[in-house]
């Protein structure tokens, strides 16, 4: 059961899915080759900032991240037990994650502590989030949430969108 997909170039990529499970790709998706994983919550999305650091995020909040190129992943305390659904890294301190019950929690430490952060008055099930500077960004969820913030997520402001479906991802 496929969570995400994230290539940090033509031929080196990871997907990770259900029971924690994470594979890595050399050649393109050609073939994958399974990692161990430090947990057995199913993985829902994927943020690598290079072939050696990134994170995986997924159910009751399980966050994990290797320095290693995936040879060795760790847990990180993600201070919620809520599910994780979007996942953005903006490089090997800055990371922003987004799920349920309007959930956005953010790393400035490479994760040695996330904190969770003001998603506006939502409560809805945040899917992605994407930023185009360390302060420019942008999550989007069920009933066509759209949420933007200009100060790195220290504040998030609704933006009128008008949409109902769920939006399932953002990029930029």
């Amino acid at each position: 059961d496929l969570g995400a997909v994230d290539f940090v170039d033509a031929t080196v990529g990871w997907r990770v899915g259900a029971n924690g499970a994470i594979w890595r790709s050399t050649d393109a998706g050609l073939t994958w080759a399974s990692q161990s994983s430090p947990t057995a919550f199913r993985l829902t999305s994927l943020a690598m900032v290079d072939a050696s650091t990134g994170w995986a995020a997924g159910y009751s909040g399980a966050i994990v991240r290797t320095t290693n190129g995936g040879s060795a992943w760790t847990v990180q305390s993600s201070g919620t037990a809520n599910h994780l659904d979007g996942l953005f890294a903006w490089d090997a301190i800055r990371a922003w994650a987004v799920g349920n019950l309007g959930t956005v929690i953010a790393t400035t430490n490479g994760g040695a502590a996330w904190t969770t952060q003001a998603a506006g008055m939502t409560t809805a099930w945040l899917h992605g989030v994407t930023f185009t500077s360390s302060l420019n960004g942008w999550a989007v969820g069920d009933s066509g949430v759209l949420l933007r913030t200009t100060n790195g997520g220290a504040t998030w402001t609704t933006q009128a969108l008008a949409e109902t479906h769920a939006l399932r991802a953002i990029a930029f």
